[in-house]
């Protein structure tokens, strides 16, 4: 093989190597019936079904009036259902009140799960949301709020205040899909 061969050969495996490399940077923006830009996928295939699955449920309950809390507790119903164990989980909402995203904070123990604040709003202010519902379940099956529960969504809502991403909920769901909302209950 003469050194131009080979330097054509070269240039023809960059060239498909950059143009795989830039289109799995791309942006998919073909646009649906609601004039929004589709989501992101991830470029593993094998992230594909759980990012699926984990975006279908989010796309379920993502409606124009998320701060009602018929919708947040079935949705953190769907989302905590079945877990033995207490999770602490957040949604992140845009300014129109759309679910941009759903994040466990912290996993504890069958009776407590320890959080603090800068877990909480991390994810919030890493997705730029604009509000933030929170949610813990209690595999006990008892949907009231604890003293502890009620301390925790104090300090949270202190601390939205501070960083201007309001906490809009705290409910507490239980494994039946019952479920109470703090802000119903005014222990906000």
């Amino acid at each position: 093989m003469t050194k131009n061969q080979r330097s054509t050969r070269n240039q023809r495996s960059t060239r498909n190597q950059l143009s795989l490399f830039t289109s799995s940077m791309t942006v998919n923006k073909t646009v649906d019936s609601a004039s929004h830009v589709e989501p992101w996928r991830p470029p593993n295939p094998h992230l594909t079904p759980v990012f699926e699955i984990a975006m279908r449920k989010v796309r379920d309950y993502a409606g124009p009036t998320m701060n009602c809390p018929d919708y947040l507790g079935r949705l953190f119903a769907d989302y905590l259902r079945d877990k033995d164990r207490e999770h602490f989980a957040v949604a992140l909402l845009a300014t129109n009140l759309r679910v941009i995203g759903l994040h466990t904070v912290s996993v504890g123990t069958i009776s407590a799960a320890l959080v603090s604040a800068r877990d909480v709003f991390k994810p919030a202010l890493l997705a730029n949301a604009a509000r933030i519902a929170v949610s813990h379940n209690h595999p006990s099956n008892n949907p009231e709020p604890s003293r502890e529960d009620v301390q925790v969504t104090k300090r949270l809502v202190e601390a939205g205040k501070l960083l201007d991403v309001p906490v809009l909920d705290h409910l507490i769901v239980t494994p039946d899909g019952a479920w109470t909302s703090l802000s119903e209950r005014g222990l906000m």
